[in-house]
């Protein structure tokens, strides 16, 4: 496994969570049939210190955690209750395991991001722009 920002067991809690989110079926790839991981970094390094950290710890945790039981806690993210502070706090992690997973799972990156697009149908060129895709620099 390759990243310079998570150890091996907090990769192992990132690749697992990751699954769960983009689970695939018989044409889209699960997570871990990717290399996306590698360019987690990417991702990672643009958090605050403060995140960054919190999502280290929770990877760290998930790594010792059965699927079944990262499976509750995402759903207990994706339908908080309790007082607003604890809701709140919910959505923060919701949002902030979502955010990195999706972004890597559909940024289009070679090989098998590409694939993930044509099984969309999903064409997200803007006329007249002349850009590229961050990720694609980094093969």
């Amino acid at each position: 496994m390759q990243t310079t920002l998570l150890t091996n067991r907090e990769l192992k809690g990132f690749i697992k969570v990751a699954d769960i989110l983009t689970c695939g079926d018989r044409d889209f790839p699960k997570f871990s049939t990717t290399d996306f991981y590698k360019k987690v970094d990417y991702i990672l390094e643009e958090l605050p210190k403060e995140d960054f950290d919190g999502i280290k710890l929770l990877f760290n945790v998930f790594s010792f955690l059965p699927s079944f039981l990262i499976s509750f806690i995402v759903f207990l993210t994706e339908n908080p209750f309790g007082p607003s502070f604890i809701k709140n706090n919910l959505f923060k992690i919701n949002s902030g395991l979502k955010g990195i997973v999706f972004t890597l799972y559909y940024s289009r990156l070679p090989g098998e991001g590409e694939r993930i697009f044509s099984l969309l149908g999903w064409d997200t060129k803007i006329p007249g722009y002349v850009g590229t895709n961050k990720f694609n620099e980094l093969n």
